[in-house]
């Protein structure tokens, strides 16, 4: 057990499967394999959290990797997760092929082949290979997505699409050349894809197959 307390410094620390770690003070980088807990006013260098390791954030780290679980409620720089996340604070830009659950704020996301994406916050611009999920009054920036995104709150633009779409909420406009169903709003609309459409399209430049059903309401189509 080693706590590095309010006030003290310690350089860089490994912490071994069954150690535990508090800091309340300022650390240099962080190796962790037990359990590490970084206090409201701790400052900490990059982290890595290896497998088996739990580490939950209330201050201020640099970049994590994360191949643990972590929970952060205080701000951390740019983050690459393979394991589980959970946050409610500040994260800057990453790339997930795990589990990430967002209700804080995240920059820019790429998520890759194995991630799930489930956004109850605040993110930036999010370049989709898998599974993303942007839950009802929550706001996502520019979508790219070749993969599963499944929307009930409000996006960017979808800057491209050759994936599966799944849209309650309101987007901005959109580039489709996947599938896309539609119950919300749509901006403009460049379809060379299979759009189906119970909801509000703006306008729609259209080459490939959409199926305008019962309530569905399409302003402008160009064929």
């Amino acid at each position: 057990t080693f706590a590095n307390n309010s006030g003290a410094t310690t350089g860089a620390v490994t912490n071994n499967s069954g150690g535990t770690f508090t800091n309340s003070g300022t650390t240099d980088a962080v190796t962790n394999a037990g359990t590490f807990t970084n206090n409201s006013g701790g400052t900490t260098g990059a982290v890595t959290n290896n497998s088996g390791g739990i580490f939950t954030n209330s201050g201020t780290t640099g970049n994590v990797t994360n191949a643990g679980t972590f929970t952060n409620a205080g701000t951390t720089g740019n983050w690459y997760n393979a394991a589980t996340i959970n946050n409610t604070g500040t994260m800057g830009n990453g790339t997930n092929v795990g589990t990430f659950t967002n209700g804080g704020t995240v920059g820019t996301v790429t998520n890759n082949t194995g991630g799930t994406f489930t956004n109850n916050g605040t993110t930036g611009a999010v370049a989709n290979n898998a599974t993303f999920i942007n839950n009802a009054n929550k706001t996502t920036g520019a979508v790219a997505n070749t993969g599963t995104f499944t929307n009930a709150g409000t996006t960017g633009n979808v800057t491209g699409n050759t994936g599966t779409i799944n849209n309650s909420g309101t987007m901005g406009t959109m580039v489709n050349n996947g599938t896309v169903t539609n119950s919300g709003t749509v901006s403009t609309t460049q379809n060379a894809g299979n759009f189906t459409n119970t909801g509000t399209v703006s306008s729609m430049n259209n080459s490939g197959v959409v199926d305008n059903n019962t309530g569905g309401t399409v302003t402008s189509l160009d064929y």
